[in-house]
């Protein structure tokens, strides 16, 4: 259910044109969908992605898509994974990892506050 939620929120996303990109889930990675940045405001993002497996991940963030210094992580391990990312610059485009704790290659990102 979740999953379908997501697919719908991506759409709807991409017709009103909010600015995110996202690398695709490989088939062998751990991480089930491609992730969803959600609920961008001025000063912070959410994003949303599932893993096959119930596993810890986390996001490294930043500014410059080779200097993510930022991090933003929940410590339990979980299937549906959802995490703010708050503090952010208005009208600043941001680039993200998701690391899962299997250090599979990262899936990688960008979104651009309002």
């Amino acid at each position: 259910m979740r999953t379908a939620l997501l697919i719908a929120i991506t759409f709807a996303a991409s017709l009103l044109g909010f600015a995110q990109t996202s690398s695709m889930a490989d088939p062998s990675s751990d991480i089930a969908a491609p992730p969803v940045v959600n609920e961008i405001t001025d000063h912070s993002a959410e994003l949303l992605w599932n893993t096959r497996t119930t596993s810890v991940t986390r996001v490294r963030y930043g500014t410059e898509a080779d200097n993510l210094t930022q991090v933003a992580a929940r410590p339990a391990a979980q299937k549906e994974h959802e995490i703010v990312i708050n503090g952010l610059q208005p009208h600043k485009t941001y680039y993200y990892e998701i690391e899962t704790r299997s250090g599979q290659k990262p899936l990688t990102g960008s979104f651009t506050t309002r």
